[in-house]
């Protein structure tokens, strides 16, 4: 598909919440990656393999990492910290141990 302003902007009507990252977005519905996985140690890893973290909240806005009381806020927007994963994570994500703010 090509990338179009009109498939751009699409996206954006579609995931409103999301505005803030569209700098990360492209027309494939690629999302700006906080941490790359390559870089994470086995244990980061494992973690968020045992906790199926994903960059993206299946549950929507209500469970997000930016409203979970372990998400640690960054200079970064898009990113934060976890206490519990110990890494990066995306502001829109989520995992298991998410815990209302």
């Amino acid at each position: 598909m090509a990338c179009t302003r009109r498939a751009f902007l699409s996206q954006l009507v579609m995931w409103p919440g999301l505005a803030v990252l569209s700098a990360g977005l492209g027309c494939g519905g690629a999302m700006l990656r906080c941490s790359e996985p390559s870089a994470l140690t086995t244990s980061q890893s494992r973690m968020r393999e045992s906790l199926e973290y994903a960059d993206v909240s299946p549950h929507g806005a209500e469970k997000q990492c930016g409203g979970c009381r372990f998400f640690q806020s960054r200079a970064e927007a898009a990113c934060g910290g976890c206490e519990i994963l110990g890494s990066a994570v995306s502001v829109t994500g989520y995992c298991h141990s998410w815990s209302e703010a």
